[in-house]
């Protein structure tokens, strides 16, 4: 599902920010929007685990919706993580991805080998430290709420398979509530998160799928 979205292209997700002048001419980073992204990635950092129910809209740059929307939901542990997407669940113990299509019963294994326009569960919340140029745009007021409206841009954009992302942050408790993917190929990913639970309590076998309780199941070994 075009790279799994750019992982979540989500990630997400759960809720991490960030067209005009991105950055500076200097190509520096904004102060300010640093001040509320660090709040951000200690909020969630200092979780052990996660669970985020979410609700992801494709659409084109003039805001045509391309797909119907989707609704999933995210588990996270560490560099672990579980996405029931559709008619997939991925499920990754950090080592091996496992892709389970429920349609037509077969579970697809191969080695967890991240690529450059994905985005780790495990760097969600810090990966624009160091990866991004980030900008804070003016608020933005949804059903009555007002949210601060961070972008980011790649610094590496040849390598990257999106452009800029656009995050929205609660500004009283510094939960990220959606962001948007800007894809190369002219798509807008929009990740909504519908609910939050933190610290929920999973095994690691939770993140490693077990093959025989499916019966007549499909295994196609892609290592």
């Amino acid at each position: 599902m075009k790279k799994f979205i750019l992982f979540l292209s989500l990630t997400v997700l759960l809720s991490p920010a960030f067209a005009q002048n991105l950055v500076d001419n200097k190509g520096q980073n904004d102060p300010k929007a640093k001040v509320i992204l660090d709040k951000v990635s200690a909020k969630y950092e200092a979780y052990t685990s996660m669970k985020s129910t979410f609700t992801i809209k494709i659409e084109d740059t003039k805001g045509v919706q391309k797909e119907d929307p989707q609704s999933g939901t995210l588990y996270l542990k560490g560099n672990k993580f579980k996405v029931e997407l559709g008619d997939q669940e991925i499920s990754c113990d950090g080592m091996t991805l496992w892709t389970y299509l429920t349609d037509v019963n077969e579970v697809q294994i191969s080695d967890y080998e991240p690529s450059a326009d994905m985005i780790e569960p495990s760097e969600l919340f810090s990966v624009y430290d160091q990866d991004f140029l980030y900008k804070l745009n003016a608020d933005v007021t949804e059903g009555g709420i007002t949210y601060n409206e961070i972008e980011l841009t790649p610094i590496d954009k040849d390598n990257s398979g999106f452009f800029k992302i656009k995050m929205y942050i609660n500004k009283t408790d510094y939960s990220i509530v959606k962001a948007k993917i800007y894809s190369k190929n002219n798509l807008v990913f929009i990740y909504k998160v519908d609910s939050f639970t933190a610290n929920p309590s999973l095994t690691d076998d939770f993140f490693k799928f077990d093959a025989t309780k499916y019966k007549g199941i499909t295994i196609t070994d892609l290592r």
